[in-house]
């Protein structure tokens, strides 16, 4: 196994990311919340507001397969080609400008997920979903575009699966462990995992089963992000208090707390990696308030696996 610690010392302007992906011309780019940071493999760039980024604070990133980025943020969509942005808002047809779920559709259409509502644009109209035509919903915290091809939304009001005209919604009473869901991920295996203000859930396809502090190891029932590392395991982050794990660590036969019991009370944000070439990146961990706390990037082979009791080396800057 092998970590790369990216902190201020190495040039990236902040440790809490909304998102990690890839260019065509081979750099990194992570989405955070003081702009929008660039890494060649040798050089730091960071853009922000002053050079044309909607807003400094950036919830989401995705690249469509024509290269443009799309960032979601505190003050609407931006859309950059690599050199001109532009900005989209509530004068343009989104709902509103606090935008935290972006994804695109297997019809290449955008969208986004603000907390007045779904929207989804064509490359020249948005077209706005809300509780009225289906979504659980209209405070989106994320969405996922899954195997299936639907859209996944998660919502402070439970679920919502979009597979282009029929909505079909799953709150606490069917199977998630609380209604607020902040993160959707798919496993290898194509279960899809929750995470919520209850534990954790994760359905099959016919059945949901949740963990929690409770009934596991779980660090912390309020979980925020999740991820999977390239050993197949599960990884579990969230607002952890004082005296609770900070991350938690699913390798299949059971749940640990890797990183033991914490000193502070942190937020870490988990961040799958996408783009060419991405593919054994791992996860990148992205970690607040301290500006101290550094971002962990996982280079781990197939079948490299980690011990449950490894550590989950959250390091100092």
């Amino acid at each position: 196994m092998a970590e790369l610690d990216y902190g201020r010392r190495s040039g990236v302007d902040n440790q809490v990311f909304g998102g990690v992906f890839q260019t065509r011309d081979g750099a990194v780019w992570f989405a955070n919340d003081r702009g929008l940071s660039r890494f060649d493999g040798a050089t730091w760039t960071t853009l922000t507001e002053a050079d044309g980024l909607a807003d400094d604070e950036v919830h989401g990133a995705l690249v469509s397969p024509s290269g443009i980025v799309w960032l979601s943020t505190n003050s609407g969509v931006s859309q950059y080609n690599g050199l001109l942005w532009h900005r989209y808002g509530v004068a343009d047809g989104l709902p509103d400008d606090l935008v935290r779920g972006i994804a695109e559709d297997v019809q290449g259409r955008l969208w986004a997920g603000t907390r007045s509502g779904a929207a989804s644009f064509d490359g020249r109209n948005w077209q706005v979903f809300s509780r009225a035509d289906g979504l659980v919903s209209d405070n989106v915290a994320a969405i996922r575009r899954l195997s299936d091809d639907a859209l996944w939304f998660a919502t402070d009001g439970g679920v919502s699966r979009f597979a282009g005209e029929t909505w079909v919604n799953y709150t606490s009473a069917d199977g998630p462990a609380a209604d607020v869901v902040r993160d959707i991920y798919e496993a290898d295996d194509g279960s899809i995992w929750f995470a919520t203000d209850g534990g954790v859930t994760r359905y099959d396809g016919n059945a949901f089963e949740t963990f929690t502090s409770e009934n596991t190891d779980l660090g912390d029932n309020l979980t925020v992000a999740l991820g999977q590392s390239a050993d197949g395991a599960m990884w579990f982050a969230g607002f952890a208090a004082i005296g609770k794990s900070l991350t938690t660590r699913w390798g299949g036969a059971m749940i640990g707390s890797p990183t033991g019991s914490g000193k502070v009370s942190r937020r870490v944000r988990l961040s799958p990696c996408s783009g060419p070439g991405m593919a054994n990146c791992g996860l990148v961990l992205g970690t607040a308030p301290c500006a101290s706390r550094v971002a962990i990037r996982w280079s781990m082979p197939v079948g490299n696996a980690i011990p449950r009791t490894t550590a989950c080396p959250i390091a100092a800057s």
